[in-house]
């Protein structure tokens, strides 16, 4: 069958870059989006050269670096910031590319830029569907019905899709709960690296000058509550015991808005389409 209309619920880093590439190749797409409007949410991400690959072929690769920082390799150190092992990424860049690492708002505005040609809806969903041999039914929470040749559930862990589709999937968890943060601060560093503790590991990934993503995970019971006050103190005395860079950059820590916490999981299901 050939696509030629096809529905994206969510408008996140994988729904925006499927609208951009199916756009690219001349599919009609449509994105509903439950937020009401695009706002910065979360901190970093490392796009390795696979991504970057895949990037180029979005067209959007250019555009990602030059908001982006370049990373020249990889760090996995010790508690202390003793180094255990290290990957070259420089030695990658003839053949694959670089390796760059950014602000997730940047580059959900770059794949924003890069589908403009879909429609996009904010504060909408998908409501209903029905799966006939030529295609979807869909209905939308604003009430408007459409058919499509494809249904895309690109709307995250908690997916409204995946729900209509399979019924309720419970999460798993995998044990840890994760904070991250961005921080501001005079620090040569080039490379990102990952300091393994006891139970625990703290993250360290420049994304631009003076600027580093921070990400800090701890094995910790599902549901552990991290309430704001307080939050700094606790999130500090929990990793003090880190060296290197990590003293400085947990001393940036200012705002507890600023620090975001989430338990991690993941969904068990065998199939991912019906």
């Amino acid at each position: 069958m050939k696509l030629e209309r096809v529905l994206i619920v969510g408008g996140g880093i994988a729904g925006l870059a499927m609208a951009g590439g199916l756009t690219r190749a001349g599919v009609d797409c449509v994105v509903v989006e439950k937020a009401e409007s695009w706002r910065p949410v979360g901190a970093g991400i490392v796009l390795n050269v696979n991504a970057m690959a895949a990037l180029r072929m979005l067209g959007v690769a250019e555009a990602v670096e030059g908001r982006g920082f370049r990373l020249s390799g990889g760090i996995i150190a010790d508690q202390s910031g003793r180094n255990l092992a290290r990957s070259d990424f420089g030695a990658l860049e003839a053949e694959f590319g670089p390796t760059i690492a950014l602000h997730r708002a940047e580059l959900h505005a770059t794949l924003l830029e890069g589908a403009s040609e879909a429609e996009i809806n904010l504060g909408m969903s998908v409501e209903r569907m029905v799966q006939h041999p030529d295609g979807v039914d869909a209905t939308l929470t604003d009430g408007r019905k459409d058919h499509f040749d494809l249904v895309v559930g690109a709307d995250g862990i908690h997916s409204r899709l995946r729900e209509l589709t399979f019924g309720h999937v419970p999460t798993e968890y995998s044990g840890y709960t994760c904070w991250r943060f961005v921080a501001h601060a005079r620090l040569r560093q080039s490379t990102m690296c990952e300091m393994w503790g006891r139970g625990k590991r703290l993250g360290i990934v420049p994304i631009g000058e003076d600027t580093f993503y921070v990400f800090a995970v701890a094995n910790a019971p599902i549901g552990t509550r991290d309430n704001e006050p307080d939050r700094i103190r606790r999130f500090r005395a929990r990793f003090s015991d880190f060296g290197g860079p990590a003293p400085i950059l947990l001393d940036t820590l200012e705002d507890p808005e600023s620090l975001i916490h989430t338990d991690l999981s993941a969904v068990p299901l065998g199939n991912w389409f019906e």
